[in-house]
């Protein structure tokens, strides 16, 4: 089973994105990437970074 990881862009970087998803071999996770995006506008961040750090 994979795990996850979220990292934050950067302000300065203009970009959709608030943070991006990794998976276990530091490979960006575009799917769930844009899952969370999608997600952070429905709920809180809080909530979507809670999904992801869960295990």
């Amino acid at each position: 089973m994979s795990s996850f990881f979220h990292v934050y862009c950067p302000e300065e970087v203009n970009i959709n994105y608030r943070l991006f998803v990794f998976d276990d071999i530091n490979e960006g996770f575009i799917l769930l990437t844009e899952y969370d995006h999608d997600q952070i506008k429905r709920i809180s961040e809080r909530f979507v970074i809670a999904y992801l750090t869960h295990k």
